[in-house]
């Protein structure tokens, strides 16, 4: 075996091991990032952190669209189960929740839940028989809302009053 052949294959291994390694690990820490931002140290939980009108500046969700109104809630469900009401709406909106590694598990729509929407989400054994399974106990949802203009804003600002995120009552 020629000398420089043993450091290559050892440089090789390492490089495909540490690959894999950051492929596995990155979106778990790149989450856990953005719950503790969001969540503000656990100040934020439970409730809907509305973000401002999307302007060619915002940069807080990546390449955010300026249609669409975002709310996002931070949970955790170690915390009890989590209740989530949406009201009804005559526009487009979808709620989508993300595990604590980033895997999207559950998008809901509004053409599904014309009358609005109320659930339950929780994680592990002792969950309600009534609720959604989250894989994992931190995570957050979000809301997207269609608002193309003045008119759908301020339709969207009214319907983010009677939204819900909280811990469910025991």
């Amino acid at each position: 075996m020629k000398p420089w052949r043993a450091p290559l294959l050892v440089a090789v291994v390492v490089a495909v091991l540490a690959h894999i390694a950051f492929v596995h690990a990155y979106p778990t820490l790149l989450m856990r990032a953005t719950l503790r931002q969001l969540g503000g140290g656990g100040e934020r939980l439970h409730r809907w952190l509305a973000a401002p009108r999307v302007t060619p500046a915002a940069r807080r969700i990546v390449r955010p669209a300026p249609e669409f109104a975002y709310s996002a809630c931070v949970y955790d469900l170690s915390r009890g189960a989590l209740r989530i009401r949406l009201p009804a709406s005559p526009d487009y909106w979808s709620l989508s929740f993300y595990a604590g590694n980033s895997d999207n598990f559950l998008t809901l729509r509004d053409v599904d839940h014309r009358d609005g929407l109320e659930l339950l989400l929780a994680a592990g054994e002792a969950a309600p028989a009534a609720a959604l399974r989250a894989p994992d106990t931190r995570g957050v949802a979000l809301i997207r809302r269609l608002a193309t203009d003045d008119a759908g804003w301020q339709n969207v600002e009214r319907l983010r009053k009677e939204d819900v995120c909280t811990l469910a009552a025991s």
